[in-house]
């Protein structure tokens, strides 16, 4: 509801359309920004899977796992307390950006040392060869990179800085992939983690300019406690939610091989294209939300975290009742095998981001442990039920799997939030959609007819049209 005063003039009906024009503009650089910088899983899904066979798409989808594994483990997860401490009131930036860079960087170091004398065994271990283990390392410093600067640059609200920046790495990623995918003849996924590793230095050459003036060479030892108080107890957190994420293609390897890994994966990236989607609201959206939680502004929350959901819904509607056919159309034929499962990981992502929108107040209320708990429980379940289930039912149920824990961890999230806060937060809505979805996903593989089509238009229809003002107000409300 808008509420409407008599005395407002032309200059504060101007600074309300501004509002607006703005969050409009931030959350289209931000979709802009989260497309882009996730060119690799976006290309190898309409581009590169078609220059290599789907054993090579599996090993590439595999190093993209471990790729986020390596992040955590040479870094602690320590750059991510930079997008908590500046939003603190009287934050000093400038000495905290000179700690985090500096702790980072030794643990980085002590991590390269270990993996060099032990490069055989984690070689073996990863069932990847050394030379790819080395590119993926360069990869994770272009990973770091660009988690400094979308946290800042969300903070500046300068997003469309942040979307060139990532634009041109992307961009020069792309050319070397095509480059190198022409020229190698074998091991083809080797061509996308050469393109990534010179995109990443160039993009960490970038970073370094842009904090060359904001970083303020003043070490202080309570910044080092703020940093570990904050982003190590997150690191049970941020290590299992990846591994409920990525280790069910490890799994799947160990299982069935890179050919079956390779078909999941083609069928999960592109059902998660949702999750990207969310990620992007989430991000710009993310100035308010901190805003709405310092001014206890709880009412402002619940509108903007239903928007978002909505949103979703509809988003996750169209995958589940078109995304089987629509893949038919853009995917290469030889991965259609895999192509069914596209619903199943689209509505696991609508589960998931229920967990997105209010595990963020457990972070702001520095609850970090229970983060991780519910993360730990969540990555527990998914890998002991995976290890259960796959030999005995397929790679198809990793599917449902993912779904199943992240419907879990969003229920626990939530019932913890409004145990330790004053917020009080039902999700029989939520949980109504989800189950109504999942009435809908045998429609999506119904026989592909004019009486098909039809009836997957229709129930289409009514999923989206009650999100239609939501869908509206994402794009156009301003923070009030």
């Amino acid at each position: 509801m808008i509420y409407k005063s008599e005395g407002k003039g032309p200059d504060q009906n101007s600074s309300s359309e501004s509002r607006i024009s703005s969050r409009g503009l931030e959350l289209l650089n931000q979709l802009g920004v989260a497309v882009v910088s996730k060119l690799i899983p976006l290309a190898s899904i309409f581009i590169y899977s078609r220059f290599m066979n789907v054993s090579d798409y599996g090993v590439l989808n595999l190093t993209q796992s471990y790729l986020w594994i390596f992040v955590l483990i040479l870094s602690f997860n320590l750059h991510v307390s930079v997008g908590r401490y500046i939003y603190e009131p009287g934050a000093s930036e400038g000495p905290f950006l000179a700690s985090t860079i500096l702790a980072v960087g030794l643990v980085f170091f002590l991590g390269i040392v270990v993996i060099f004398f032990n490069s055989a065994r984690v070689s073996s271990l990863l069932d990847l060869p050394l030379k790819a283990i080395v590119l993926m390392i360069v990869g994770v410093m272009g990973m770091l990179a660009e988690s400094l600067l979308t946290q800042l640059m969300i903070r500046d609200q300068r997003s469309s800085l942040l979307l060139i920046a990532i634009t041109i790495k992307a961009i020069f990623s792309f050319i070397f992939c095509i480059y190198f995918l022409s020229v190698l003849s074998t091991e083809k996924y080797m061509a996308i983690l050469i393109a990534e590793s010179i995109a990443s230095l160039g993009l960490c050459i970038y970073t370094g300019y842009f904090l060359r003036r904001r970083i303020v060479w003043k070490m202080s030892f309570s910044n080092f406690i703020y940093m570990a108080r904050y982003a190590v107890p997150l690191i049970p957190y941020m290590l299992s939610l990846t591994l409920l994420s990525q280790f069910d293609r490890v799994l799947l390897n160990k299982y069935y091989g890179s050919e079956i890994t390779g078909y999941y994966s083609l069928a999960y990236n592109f059902g998660a294209l949702l999750m990207m989607a969310a990620g992007a609201a989430l991000n710009a959206y993310t100035p308010a939300f901190f805003d709405a939680l310092n001014k206890n502004d709880f009412e402002k929350l619940k509108q903007d975290s239903d928007i978002l959901f909505n949103c979703c819904v509809a988003a996750a509607a169209f995958l589940v009742i078109w995304g089987p056919d629509l893949a038919k159309l853009i995917l290469p034929p030889k991965y259609r095998a895999g192509f069914y499962l596209i619903p199943l990981v689209a509505l696991g992502g609508l589960c998931s981001v229920i967990f997105q929108c209010w595990i963020r107040v457990l972070a702001y209320e520095h609850r970090t442990i229970l983060i991780s708990g519910i993360a730990i429980f969540g990555a527990i379940f998914g890998i002991s039920t995976n290890l259960w289930l796959l030999p005995k039912f397929g790679y198809q149920i990793a599917a449902v799997v993912s779904l199943a824990t992240y419907l879990m961890m969003s229920l626990l999230c939530v019932l913890i939030v409004n145990h330790v806060t004053n917020l009080r937060i039902g999700l029989a809505r939520e949980v109504m959609w989800i189950l109504l979805l999942a009435v809908l996903i045998p429609l999506s593989h119904g026989q592909s007819n004019n009486l098909g089509y039809l009836l997957k238009s229709l129930f289409l229809f009514i999923c989206i049209w009650p999100h239609r003002h939501s869908i509206k107000s994402l794009l156009t409300r301003g923070a009030s």
